[in-house]
């Protein structure tokens, strides 16, 4: 990888969250995946990872889940994404959800 290369996190590996990360795996973003079920983000083909903090070191971490709950817990609950340092550059949610 050259230092021109975004690293890339996935958080939400459920119908679409995994149609668009295997997209970018696709487009040669090869994206790290956390998912609560973890068979579904190993069905992707991408790298697994076992905890959301593994994601923290990333340029930029996507997230897609499927309530306000489930995103507030993994942005900010224990062991979430921005709960402690380092943290992503940019965080995209691509949640359909209200806040």
């Amino acid at each position: 990888m050259d230092d021109n290369t975004l690293t890339v996190g996935w958080i939400g590996a459920g119908r679409m969250g995994a149609a668009m990360a295997v997209r970018l795996d696709r487009a040669g973003a090869a994206p790290a995946i956390w998912n609560r079920t973890r068979s579904k983000a190993e069905a992707t083909g991408c790298e697994v990872v076992d905890a959301i903090a593994d994601l923290r070191d990333r340029d930029v971490v996507f997230t897609m889940v499927s309530t306000p709950a489930d995103l507030e817990q993994v942005l900010l609950g224990e062991g979430g994404l921005l709960a402690a340092s380092p943290a992503p550059r940019i965080v995209v949610d691509c949640s359909t959800v209200s806040i």
